[in-house]
């Protein structure tokens, strides 16, 4: 388990959605259950955000890691967010599922499948990337 909190500060300019005459807060608890081969990740937050026309918003979201050896791990991952538009009810959201191949130790490729919900339009996208780690 984690708790984090943080502030925004008023540094931006107007018109950009983050505020300008007031401090912003944020705060994020996050829990981890690991049972290798797999992992589970759950996040509950929220933001706080004068300039906006809804000011507090949550946010809540939770991801599962299911590894197949030691070179190939796949995700399933699932966000809802409050919408900062206070007409709106609906939490809109994305889905996501990928794949993760370690090339090699500290190179990975990845690809993946996203997917929005409860948006206008909705998206559904293609993903990939690469992510390259190295030690001192």
């Amino acid at each position: 388990m984690a708790l984090r909190a943080g502030l925004e500060l008023p540094t931006a300019q107007h018109g950009l959605g983050l505020p300008h005459d007031e401090v912003a807060a944020h705060a994020l608890l996050a829990g981890t259950w690991d049972a290798t081969p797999t992992q589970v990740f759950a996040n509950l937050g929220m933001n706080h955000n004068p300039a906006l026309p809804r000011a507090t918003t949550g946010i809540v979201s939770a991801a599962v890691l299911q590894s197949i050896g030691d070179r190939l791990i796949l995700t399933a991952d699932g966000t809802l967010a409050q919408s900062p538009d206070a007409t709106r009810h609906s939490w809109p959201g994305t889905i996501l599922g990928g794949v993760i191949w370690t090339l090699r130790p500290g190179l990975d490729l990845d690809a993946g499948w996203q997917a929005s919900f409860h948006l206008t339009p909705s998206a559904h996208t293609w993903l990939a990337g690469l992510t390259w780690r190295f030690a001192p």
